[in-house]
């Protein structure tokens, strides 16, 4: 911009050349410029609103983005690298394995026998069988009347409440007296089913006599009643799942039914029933009980004909 200072009528008689006020265009101008430079209405070239021609890249020479001697910052792309990581899959397959039996199929008395062998010697368990199905396993035996459909059906029952297989209950009574409620041991005096001895009758309320005279379904209660009794009086729970050995024993020595040896050689219990040490070892156990109870089973159709 152009400042125009004129002195003539100022009092200062006339122009002089020394003076700020002197009129010289050229002088003037660049004290214009400067001027207009130090102005912050015209200074607007940062923070300001309004535009000066001395302030763009095309009419000043010295800014940055004209000045090939500018240091410029140089600019990186940089792209980060992304990685697709999958996770690998496994296909495990469990292996099968096809048993084949080196012995053949088992029939349904040997694989009670393992199970009844098993529970043995854990004391939970026992061989089962389904009252649907009838039972031709084992021995047929010719029963008179009074050892029916009636008879079985109660076995049956007796053996759901102490928690045990009627067919080894059943194997023991046929073990015991061949099914028969007036079988009597000469030695001892033994009656009935389970040949009960006259101090055990009594201590049941009854007699071996009394016994003698009922059906053999009525002697099946007493059978009930000392099953029941020394199944807790050995320590049993009350539904404790009893073996066939452990039904056994709880009939032949019941203070000593959770033994696995029951009686030695020398004791009486062992000397009265020396015929239940089957490999004359000299001691009579609970394995040996569960043998003769499988050796005695009985075909369900003794009970049906």
């Amino acid at each position: 911009m152009y400042t125009m200072i004129f002195q003539q009528n100022i009092g200062f008689g006339g122009c002089n050349p020394f003076m700020m006020g002197c009129y010289n265009p050229r002088l003037n101008f660049f004290l214009g410029m400067a001027a207009g430079f130090a102005s912050s209405s015209v200074w607007t070239g940062y923070g300001s609103s309004m535009a000066t021609p001395y302030m763009s890249a095309a009419s000043n020479p010295f800014l940055m983005t004209t000045n090939p001697y500018a240091y410029q910052v140089p600019v990186f792309n940089y792209q980060a690298p992304t990685f697709n990581y999958q996770m690998p899959t496994f296909n495990f397959q469990i292996p099968t394995f096809n048993y084949t039996n080196p012995f053949g199929t088992l029939t349904a008395t040997a694989s009670t026998s393992t199970a009844s062998s098993s529970s043995s010697s854990q004391g939970n368990s026992g061989s089962t069988a389904s009252d649907d199905v009838v039972n031709t396993n084992g021995r047929r035996l010719n029963k008179r009347q009074g050892y029916g459909k009636e008879f079985l059906d109660k076995v049956k029952a007796i053996a759901k409440r102490v928690n045990c297989d009627y067919r080894d209950l059943l194997a023991i009574m046929n073990s015991e007296s061949g099914i028969s409620t007036t079988a009597v041991n000469r030695n001892g005096g033994a009656t009935g089913l389970i040949q009960f001895m006259p101090k055990t009758a009594q201590g049941l309320g009854t007699t071996t006599e009394a016994l003698r005279r009922m059906t053999p379904v009525q002697q099946l209660d007493y059978v009930e009643k000392y099953i029941v009794q020394n199944k807790r009086m050995a320590g049993f729970s009350a539904n404790e799942r009893l073996s066939g050995g452990q039904l056994y024993s709880l009939i032949f020595l019941p203070a000593r039914a959770k033994r696995e040896v029951l009686t030695t050689s020398g004791e009486v219990y062992y000397n009265a029933n020396r015929a239940l040490d089957t490999n004359k070892d000299g001691e009579i156990t609970r394995a040996e009980l569960d043998a003769r109870v499988r050796s005695h089973y009985v075909s369900d159709n003794s009970f049906l004909a």
